[in-house]
């Protein structure tokens, strides 16, 4: 099973996000049910007994929930000339906390990941070969987004399914947050 760490989404942030679909042409974008924020790929675990080890340990972490602001706009290039557009998340203290937290369970479990910066991001769309002067105009366009701040209460466990326009995921498991006083 493919594996990651993430934060889903309120219904009100996928639909605001969703309005920026077709506002560039030749892009791919995503479906609002796909959009979320990854804390940590874990990629391929087969292992059932590592699986138990690792929902148990993600249990015992309860950081407080926290808010997530939304605010801004962006493409990555990748080698292959695919520019990735995303809607941008302030990295809170908070959310680098929990991010820590995971990543120190992750090792304690002897369970390699990725090792990236950390760009908090949502995945909207993705193209090849995209205009340069229309991504400017995009990016320029929608630069200000603002969404109202999101409470995060939770964060999950996602499996991810190879999909024929885009991948496939599924919650396989919510871990809350505990509430501030």
């Amino acid at each position: 099973m493919r594996l990651f760490i993430g934060i889903d989404f309120p219904d009100y942030v996928t639909r605001h996000l969703s309005q920026l679909r077709g506002s560039l042409t030749y892009v791919r974008w995503y479906d609002p049910g796909t959009y979320h924020l990854t804390l940590n790929f874990i990629g391929e675990i087969n292992d059932y007994d590592l699986l138990n080890d690792l929902d148990l340990t993600l249990e015992k972490i309860s950081p407080p929930s926290f808010n997530l602001t939304i605010d801004k706009v962006n493409l990555f290039q990748t080698a292959s000339n695919t520019q990735i557009l995303w809607a941008g998340i302030h990295p809170s203290e908070s959310l680098v906390h929990l991010r820590k937290k995971v990543k120190q369970i992750l090792r304690q479990l002897e369970i390699k990941t990725q090792k990236q910066k950390f760009v908090p991001h949502i995945t909207l769309g993705k193209g090849s070969y995209l205009p340069q002067e229309h991504i400017k105009q995009w990016l320029k366009h929608y630069n200000l987004l603002k969404i109202p701040d999101i409470e995060i209460t939770h964060f999950s466990l996602f499996s991810s399914y190879p999909g024929k326009e885009q991948p496939n995921y599924i919650i396989e498991k919510n871990y809350p947050l505990s509430f501030q006083t």
